[in-house]
């Protein structure tokens, strides 16, 4: 299916969003918003790192954990690589690998994963990118982010739920056999 298909949910209409910014930014443009929200001499209006986010509200050494948790994925960086690894793009690209099928943690090992390293932080960093200033394409760019992040979570919730029921049912089934 086809995003737009979704049209009039939240996706949809944030996907229609960012159809019409890109229509009327150009490359250039794009380019000067991107630097402007996230390239800096000094800090940068929005901090695009995990860390940033969690060790202030109980996550502490975020970076060494997830780097821990790729390893054990047999994932990590490259020796020439300066990025660090809890860089937002790299936790999207780490999600990707995880739900195309790449790892044998299945969706308990996405879970956990987006539980650990994007659920606790991705609303409060899109609103930043959206409240930075007058950025309309990366704004469009956070809602549609935003959006595709609540329906995993959702999702994952969802999910949650049912191993829930099918765990109770499968209790009481048992324990109806016992008697």
């Amino acid at each position: 299916a086809h995003p737009s298909d979704s049209a009039g949910s939240e996706f949809g209409v944030a996907w229609e969003a960012l159809r019409n910014a890109a229509r009327q930014v150009g490359p250039a443009a794009a380019a000067a918003e991107f630097d402007a929200l996230f390239v800096s001499t000094g800090p940068s209006p929005v901090n695009p790192y995990a860390a940033h986010y969690l060790e202030p509200v109980g996550f502490p050494h975020v970076l060494a954990t997830l780097r821990s948790d790729l390893a054990a994925l047999g994932l990590g960086s490259r020796p020439d690589c300066t990025e660090p690894e809890d860089h937002i793009a790299v936790l999207f690209e780490v999600m990707r690998w995880l739900a195309a099928g790449e790892s044998r943690t299945g969706l308990s090992g996405q879970r956990r994963f987006f539980d650990r390293y994007l659920r606790p932080w991705y609303s409060g960093f899109l609103a930043r990118v959206r409240a930075a200033g007058p950025h309309p394409f990366y704004a469009a760019v956070a809602d549609v982010v935003e959006a595709f992040l609540d329906i995993d979570a959702a999702s994952f919730d969802l999910t949650d739920l049912y191993e829930e029921e099918r765990s109770e049912e499968h209790t009481s089934e048992l324990q109806s056999r016992l008697h």
